[in-house]
This record gives structure tokens, C-alpha cells and sequence, in this order.
């Protein structure tokens, strides 16, 4: 028995599960892992195939109960027809792709340099995606945290309103317009300002 022969099959087949199961390529993780351990030749694209077959079994067993329901449903049930017909409409385009350009995407992608280079910018384009969904994330929250400092700022103009309004700007208004101040600085208040006569409208 060729032990480092088999040692590499084990390896592949570690890779092939891990990524089977993740919102990854394991198809390009194969090649690359493949092209590493120098394990290519036309007996190895058979083993790929084999244990992809078995990480798609396993996959089939998992929702085994989903599976068997949408198939006894077919003929009866609306969503389980549905959830077919998007299978196929899905599968169509790859299809019809696949044999009109399988022969030169084989030979033109299916290389550990085009692989790896689209794992670096795909890479890449998840972290300014995540990016972008970070800095929506904080200016959404900053958005609301300034909403409410305005709304006390409105209550606190309100407040000095009515105390001016009534004569009575005592040591309680004067705390009132010292917090404002505090804050002022924060807050776009021209707006709030002139709607309370405080700023004259030009």
C-alpha cells in the first residue's frame, strides 16, 4: 500500500468536506489542494468526481425529509411545484453553458492560477461588501442617536419657551438654556431655533 498516496486522498478528501458544506467553491479548493500535493492525472479527476458524489449524497441525506416532502407534493402541492420550477429554471442557463463552453472553461479556469486568482478577488470584493454594510450599520445607528438628541433638544426648546413666554426665566431656565448650549454644538438646532422665534428668518 502507497501510504503517502493514501495520506493525500485523506487530505483531499478533508478538503472536499469542509468546503462541500461552505458558501465556498470546493471544486477550486480540489484544484488548488490538488496541484499542491501534486495529485492530478486523469485517475484523479475520477476520485474528485467519486467523493464530490459522496459530499452530494450526504447532502441528500441531510434534507432527506424536505426532499421526499417536496417530491410527494409534486403533483398536488403549489409550493413544492414551484420550489422544482425554480430548480429548473436555476439549472437551465448552467446547463445550456456548460455544453456549449464546457470544453474551454475546463481548459482555460479549471488551472490552480485562475482559480487562486479568483479566490484573491473574490476575497476582496466580500470585504468591501462587508465593508459597505459596516459603514451603512453605523451611520443607520449615528442617524437614530442623532434623531433622539434632537428630539430632546425639541423638548428642552419647548420647555425655555414657555418659561420665557410666562415670564419666568428663573435658575430652572437657565439650566435649561445651559444644557442647550452643551449640546448646540451637535445638532443642526437652526431649523428647531426658528421654528421656536428664537432666530429670525432672514
Amino acid at each position: 500500500m502507497d501510504f503517502t498516496l493514501a495520506l493525500k486522498a485523506l487530505i483531499m478528501g478533508l478538503v472536499e468536506g469542509f468546503t462541500e458544506f461552505l458558501p465556498i467553491s470546493s471544486t477550486g479548493h480540489l484544484i488548488l489542494a490538488g496541484s499542491l500535493l501534486d495529485f492530478t492525472g486523469d485517475k484523479i479527476k475520477v476520485f474528485e468526481i467519486v467523493i464530490q458524489a459522496g459530499a452530494m449524497l450526504a447532502v441528500c441525506w441531510e434534507y432527506r425529509q424536505r426532499i421526499g416532502s417536496v417530491l410527494s407534493g409534486l403533483l398536488t402541492d403549489a409550493k413544492s411545484q414551484k420550489f422544482v420550477l425554480n430548480l429548473v429554471i436555476a439549472f437551465l442557463p448552467a446547463a445550456a453553458l456548460g455544453l456549449l463552453l464546457g470544453k474551454v472553461i475546463k481548459a482555460s479556469l479549471f488551472k490552480p492560477v485562475p482559480v487562486a486568482l479568483a479566490f484573491i478577488i473574490g476575497g476582496f470584493v466580500i470585504l468591501w461588501v462587508e465593508r459597505r454594510n459596516l459603514i451603512a450599520q453605523r451611520l443607520a445607528a449615528a442617524g437614530r442617536h442623532q434623531h433622539q438628541r434632537i428630539a430632546a433638544l425639541r423638548d428642552m426648546l419647548d420647555d425655555f419657551s414657555l418659561l420665557a413666554a410666562e415670564g419666568r426665566i428663573t435658575e430652572h431656565g437657565f439650566q435649561h438654556l445651559k444644557r442647550f448650549g452643551e449640546i448646540a454644538g451637535i445638532a443642526d438646532v437652526t431649523g428647531l431655533l426658528r421654528h421656536h422665534d428664537l432666530i429670525p428668518s432672514r
